[in-house]
């Protein structure tokens, strides 16, 4: 299957990557109802996905099946993250092979969407994962070997060579002094997008407040 775009705009931009059709068109779907303007990339495979990622396009979060053909599986998912460290990625799994799961944590993704989870909750850990968290559910910690214990649902500080392009373009208008709905409009993006990667922003300088953050850059 040919790598497709199935919107347009500029923001937020997710690429969704499983082989199973109702899987990945259902995602798809409620990525679209949760924010009409989402700009959604599907693969089907391994190398639709890395035609997808050559077409230069700023994506903001990968969702991906470890399980797709000819894609490599936990190393595939290493080097990706080596070869595009500013986009979190978010394994979507219909099993947990706990080990897997341990070594993939520790290598740096944003967390693990079980296919089983309930639509709202998707787009909470989406939502989460966006901001710059890391989204883990209680049954993945529980299935970890004993004396593991990543934080469930939270978001550690984000490293600054972590941000996201489109972060930057955001530190960039914040920096001219613009609120949050001219960013939106100017960036043709939703005012709850901007919100949320204002938080990461935040979180990655180390301050509470636009105005902290403001005065620490300047």
């Amino acid at each position: 299957m040919e790598p497709s775009v199935i919107d347009s705009g500029n923001a937020p931009a997710i690429v969704v990557a499983d082989d199973h059709d109702l899987v990945r068109i259902g995602m798809c779907q409620l990525l679209r109802h949760w924010n009409p303007s989402v700009v959604v990339g599907e693969a089907a495979d391994g190398p639709a996905l890395e035609r997808l990622l050559a077409q230069g396009s700023r994506w903001d979060l990968l969702l991906i099946d470890l399980a797709m053909p000819h894609f490599g599986g936990e190393a595939a998912v290493c080097s990706l993250m080596q070869r595009h460290p500013g986009i979190p990625i978010l394994v979507v799994s219909g099993t947990g092979d706990a080990p897997t799961m341990a070594r993939l944590l520790d290598a740096g993704v944003a967390g693990f969407l079980p296919k089983s989870l309930d639509g709202s909750l998707m787009l909470k850990a989406i939502e989460l994962v966006l901001a710059g968290g890391r989204y883990i559910p209680t049954d993945v910690l529980r299935a970890l070997p004993a004396g593991r214990s990543p934080v469930a649902e939270s978001a550690p500080p984000v490293s600054l060579t972590d941000i996201t392009p489109r972060q930057r373009e955001i530190l960039s208008l914040l920096l001219e002094g613009l609120p949050n709905k001219v960013i939106a409009t100017r960036l043709q993006i939703a005012e709850a997008t901007v919100k949320m990667h204002v938080t990461a922003l935040l979180r990655a300088h180390g301050v509470q407040s636009r105005a902290e953050l403001l005065v620490k850059l300047r």
